[in-house]
């Protein structure tokens, strides 16, 4: 986890810090200072907004805490509404978001402030027990946190943000944290003494159950690291007699140069290559010497490469809003094809689906085209400055399909060069004519496509699944089992056929080479009993 969090800038590298603020104040706790409680609760409500995880954990932890405030004699009625109300008070916004979502009610705004309903389940729905509780499962999870915190963390593959290859999270640590946990139960329970031994026990004890509800990680048991480290070292001061505990402290600093070894030296040999080093340079390079119309395409070989491009390129939010195009608007992490003259798809990439192999032989091929400088040892990555004209006269073939599926050059792309046509700018349909029908998408028919196109879109309007009936001249042109109900169904999720253009939605769907009777399509809303509800229709007759 240390290795994570001077690595990763992840969001959730905030929330043990947060906790280590409330257990502090906590810890300094004086039975006749509210001030002191109300910092240690506002602390802990306030790491609801750094993780997800703490949608769990901080409400059972205020619980635990308020039960170790009430055995030291520090906690009266009175104090225990007044605590509850601010830690109520500073989660609101959260505790609103998950209503809007776990009852999927519409966006609201409240002071100036949106509270979203996210377009797609919210990862904290997929990723716990609580919405999907079952043995096997469950199961999973033991068997998952056993081997993270035991065995090898990174079984399913390199991970160059926290992998120490050999090196489990806690293996060599287990012993005397399971003595820590066992020297502050017995401390407590004998003794009556309530210190901070017990409030870090509890911390950990309740850092592992998240681990068995929240399918976990390095990054989601992050709250478990720093009670670790408290509870190994009040176990190492337990250890009798004296030349054990120089043995254990001797073994401990043993095994930290190993780490510090492995991290320093056989690390840097292969971080680079993940962390996509020289990628900026690179692009920095390309943006100050590419035209007015050339394109620049980063070959996505690596994570997210629009995050660099963004970087490099300093561009403006707004441009980057109104010029993205996404392969897949309602799936949790988005894959952005492009934006603005970026391009993140290899020019010689004919499905941009499925890359493999053969695509990246086709790239080595073409490095004559690279013009960035990139240092291709051991990096997996290239950029080429493209000139617009060449797509436009079909020089590369596979290129003009991209533009053809995607509509990824509808910014900046002359598609009517040949004709003496200009530029097409954002703010153009990218579908001209009357629809065929209209409703809450316009529909269109061309070239035996069935094309869905909305001006005004966002992902509200594409996350709910679209039916299509097509209902053909010849009931034996579709399979038999078809046949009994008239029409052939071909639903899909937009993100299968269309991709958000800007502000604008657009798929193109193919349609079956026999004869058509007759078109039922729209949108339809699957509640959580299973009924489906349909939010627009549309008929074609032909």
């Amino acid at each position: 986890w240390h290795i994570l969090a001077t690595r990763w800038a992840l969001d959730s590298n905030m929330l043990p810090f947060c906790l280590l603020l409330s257990a502090y104040f906590l810890s300094r706790h004086d039975r006749h200072k509210f001030a002191v409680q109300a910092a240690a609760v506002a602390a802990l409500s306030t790491s609801v907004y750094a993780y997800g995880t703490a949608y769990v954990f901080a409400p059972a932890f205020l619980a635990a805490a308020f039960g170790w405030l009430a055995l030291n004699g520090a906690l009266t009625l009175r104090r225990l509404l007044a605590l509850s109300a601010i830690a109520a008070a500073i989660a609101a916004p959260i505790i609103a978001f998950l209503i809007v979502n776990l009852l999927d009610l519409n966006s609201v705004r409240v002071l100036g402030a949106t509270i979203p309903r996210y377009p797609t389940t919210a990862r904290y729905e997929e990723s716990t027990l609580l919405f999907d509780l079952s043995l096997e499962r469950l199961l999973s999870n033991l068997g998952e946190l056993w081997h993270l915190l035991l065995g090898n963390p990174v079984r399913g593959g390199p991970v160059a943000h926290y992998e120490m290859r050999g090196w489990s999270a806690m293996a060599y640590m287990s012993v005397v944290i399971a003595a820590g946990l066992a020297a502050a139960a017995h401390r407590a329970m004998a003794r009556r003494d309530f210190g901070v031994h017990l409030l870090v026990a509890m911390w950990f004890a309740l850092a592992l159950a998240v681990g068995v509800i929240v399918d976990p990680s390095i990054n989601r048991m992050n709250l478990l690291w720093l009670p670790a480290i408290y509870l190994a070292a009040w176990g190492a001061a337990a250890i009798r007699p004296r030349a054990a505990l120089c043995a254990a402290v001797a073994a401990f600093i043993g095994l930290s140069g190993m780490v510090a070894h492995q991290h320093f030296r056989q690390y840097e040999d292969f971080a680079p290559a993940h962390f996509h080093k020289g990628l900026d340079a690179a692009l920095r390079r390309a943006i100050e010497t590419a035209g007015e119309n050339e394109l620049i395409y980063i070959s996505r070989h690596m994570t997210q490469p629009y995050i660099h491009a963004l970087y490099s390129s300093a561009a403006p939010p707004r441009r980057y809003l109104e010029t993205r195009v996404m392969a897949h608007p309602n799936i949790h992490y988005h894959r952005i094809l492009a934006f603005d003259r970026f391009v993140f798809l290899s020019p010689f990439e004919r499905n941009p689906n499925e890359m493999g192999p053969g695509a990246l032989r086709s790239e080595s091929r073409y490095r004559h085209l690279e013009t960035a400088g990139v240092d291709l040892g051991g990096i997996d990555h290239y950029i080429f400055k493209i000139p617009i004209e060449a797509a436009a006269l079909g020089t590369l073939e596979s290129d003009a399909r991209i533009v053809e599926r995607h509509g990824i050059f509808a910014y900046s792309y002359p598609k009517n060069s040949r004709a003496g046509g200009g530029a097409s700018r954002a703010d153009e349909p990218l579908v001209r004519g009357e629809p065929a029908a209209r409703s809450e998408f316009d529909l269109h028919l061309q070239d035996d496509e069935l094309i869905y196109f909305k001006r005004i879109c966002d992902g509200h309007d594409t996350r709910d699944l679209f039916f299509l009936r097509v209902i053909p001249s010849d009931i034996n042109d579709i399979a038999e089992k078809r046949r009994q109900i008239g029409f052939e169904s071909l639903d899909f999720p937009f993100g299968r056929y269309g991709a958000l253009h800007g502000p604008q939605c657009l798929a193109r769907v193919p349609l079956p080479e026999y004869g058509i009777a007759a078109i039922q399509t729209g949108q339809f809303k699957e509640a959580r009993d299973g009924t489906r509800n349909e939010l627009w229709t549309a008929e074609l007759e032909f």
